[in-house]
């Protein structure tokens, strides 16, 4: 991935699930800031298995390492949370 500024809007952030995602109910991005605070990203679905976001302004918008999980809720009540990936913000 590219570098990506806090202070950027648009860029976007893929993660690989490796799961298929196509019956999933909801996605989205769980991303730990900096400073340990949780945040949930809008994301949508690409290519079956991976999740897309792209940045807002108000998004990744602390620079610093943070730790991005896949998230996924599917019928019955499954959930799955993806291996964690670090991303430094600039």
């Amino acid at each position: 991935m590219a570098r990506i500024y806090a202070a950027e809007v648009g860029p976007q952030v893929v993660l690989e699930t490796g799961l298929d995602l196509s019956a999933a109910s909801s996605v989205a991005i769980k991303a730990y800031d900096p400073d340990g605070e949780l945040f949930t990203l809008a994301a949508t679905v690409t290519d079956t298995t991976k999740l897309k976001h792209t940045k807002t302004a108000i998004t990744l918008n602390e620079a610093g390492a943070w730790t991005l999980h896949s998230y996924a809720e599917f019928a019955g009540g499954v959930v799955y949370w993806g291996d964690p990936y670090s991303l430094r913000i600039y």
